[in-house]
């Protein structure tokens, strides 16, 4: 391959970049879903310290940990289905 097959889009990066943009995907997405999950609790915190009662705190956590494991599910799916279209792409030019 020669930088004008790179130039002119015979040939893709993509296939290449979207490894690392699932993985960078895999290890943001529990950060940002785990920094949601912390200001939640600490809502549900100053809401019992108001004088409310915190009966469904167990719920959260679930809900939490459900959230986490369909988005991590959902991000591979994502990213599976653009790994394929590329894979197809390749040989249906080959």
């Amino acid at each position: 391959m020669s930088l004008y097959d790179f130039l002119s889009f015979r040939m893709l990066i993509t296939p290449s970049v979207l490894i690392v943009v699932y993985y960078l995907g895999a290890v943001a997405m529990p950060l940002a879903a785990y920094g949601v999950f912390r200001t939640l609790l600490r809502r549900i915190r100053q809401e019992g310290e108001e004088g409310r009662s915190l009966p469904w705190n167990w719920k959260i956590r679930l809900i939490f940990l459900l959230f986490f494991l369909m988005a991590e599910l959902a991000w591979r799916i994502f990213i599976e289905f653009f790994v394929a279209y590329f894979q197809m792409r390749d040989a249906l030019m080959g």
